[in-house]
């Protein structure tokens, strides 16, 4: 079903072949129009024409960018999309409300509420826009700081990470039951193939409501990401952390983890004692930490990682897989904030176990969170973050006009912004004086 990741690429196109192959392909946002007031429309398309402006400035390839809506545009609205060259796409149908009319939960329904729109489907519509060979899906609050080509090698379904969110799954192989965790996706990013088949099969599964009830759906509500989170688990099976390789300042897919590989708030790596400890508490029952561990006495080094085994799946049939995290980080205060506490708390639980590596001791815990993320967790690249993401209501970038709340990620978003407007032949309705 797979092909082994290669170790070097089979073939090379020429820069006039790969734009030709960039036309096939294309950017996708949804702008919500239906039960939205006009001073929020103006807002996010705004927000939409900021995201386009950072795609071009930063894309090596030149690809369309397509705005799909629920319903019709106000004149004010479709215009300064349209002036700055995006296409505008009116859903005729959208395939359900993932439930959301159906159920009587205001908490389950709490991601609609919170934005003042109406319950919807209309982001499946990207899965029937067939005239494309792949698309690259993005929320209209997120911001892309680098080339992000390299995803479009990508020949299946492949989403955003939702860190820290794990599904416990149990499985038929080879004839027996096995449980697996499976990492959560995060619908903002997604990379995909348009499919008709898949587009009806999509209605099907929203008429009937058999992803309605699903645990994801009951824990995280009735909206596009539980949904399709339930869908693709049970659609296909999801492999671990698409992987890429950088090669002469370009990068390029070389397959996907065959299993996610990341135990959230495990720092099993760090278990170290200090020198003292080594020396003189070994296995010595400690007032304050308990039993010390005897560790063999070797100098503190980085721990080489065993190398994944990748695979490269042809089809979303097949399997698909999530992105690393600099293709949807988090920018949010939220998140970053989550993370940090909860690194945190780990690293002080280790601490109190057996203590950390000595060169970490004294970092502060931001810092050590980062640790996590890069020489643990194997989810920052090291390539930088490509695509930031500001998830949640009441979070976003434009939401901080006063400078002196501004995080350094809210500041690229006003300076791409503000370029934007400076280049943009349609007026802005976003000012700061």
């Amino acid at each position: 079903d797979y092909e082994a990741a290669p170790r070097k690429a089979a073939r090379i196109f020429s820069q006039e072949a790969l734009q030709r192959r960039a036309e096939r392909e294309g950017l996708v946002s949804v702008l919500f129009a239906q039960g939205a007031k006009l001073d929020q429309v103006l807002l996010h398309c705004e927000a939409i024409r900021t995201l386009a402006f950072s795609a071009r400035k930063h894309c090596k390839f030149w690809r369309p960018f397509v705005v799909i809506t629920d319903g019709p545009l106000p004149p004010e609205a479709s215009a300064p999309l349209l002036a700055d060259g995006l296409q505008v796409v009116e859903a005729k149908n959208s395939l359900g409300d993932f439930g959301a009319r159906r159920q009587d939960n205001l908490q389950l329904n709490s991601w609609w509420l919170e934005r003042g729109v109406a319950p919807t489907a209309v982001k499946l519509a990207v899965w029937n826009m067939t005239n494309f060979d792949r698309l690259l899906f993005l929320d209209a609050d997120t911001l892309i700081l680098g080339p992000v080509d390299e995803l479009f090698e990508l020949d299946t379904f492949a989403s955003g990470l939702n860190p820290y969110s794990v599904h416990g799954v149990t499985e038929m192989e080879r004839g027996s039951l096995r449980y697996r965790k499976h990492p959560g996706i995060n619908t903002g990013v997604m990379l995909l193939q348009p499919s008709a088949q898949l587009t009806e099969e999509m209605a099907q599964s929203m008429d009937s409501g058999r992803l309605d009830r699903t645990a994801i759906s009951e824990h995280l509500g009735q909206s596009d990401q539980p949904w399709l989170d339930a869908f693709w688990l049970q659609k296909s099976r999801r492999l671990g952390t698409a992987r890429f390789a950088s090669h002469k300042g370009a990068r390029s897919f070389q397959g996907c983890d065959t299993s996610f590989s990341a135990d959230w708030g495990a720092a099993g790596r760090r278990r170290r004692l200090d020198a003292c400890s080594r020396g003189r508490a070994r296995g010595r029952a400690s007032a304050d930490k308990g039993t010390e561990r005897p560790w063999p006495h070797t100098p503190p080094r980085r721990v080489r990682r065993r190398a994944s085994t990748r695979m490269r799946p042809h089809h979303w049939e097949q399997a698909h897989c999530v992105l690393p995290v600099e293709y949807d980080f988090f920018a949010d205060y939220k998140a970053i904030r989550m993370h940090v506490w909860s690194e945190s708390r780990e690293r002080a639980r280790l601490a109190e176990e057996g203590g950390v590596l000595p060169l970490d001791q004294n970092i502060t815990d931001i810092a050590w969170a980062v640790k996590q993320y890069v020489e643990d967790y194997d989810q920052l690249l090291g390539s930088g973050v490509k695509i930031l993401h500001w998830p949640g209501e009441l979070r976003k970038p434009w939401q901080r006009w006063h400078q002196a709340v501004r995080s350094p990620w809210d500041e690229a978003w006003w300076t791409a912004h503000r370029e934007m407007c400076q280049r943009s032949s349609a007026a802005c309705v976003i000012h700061c004086e």
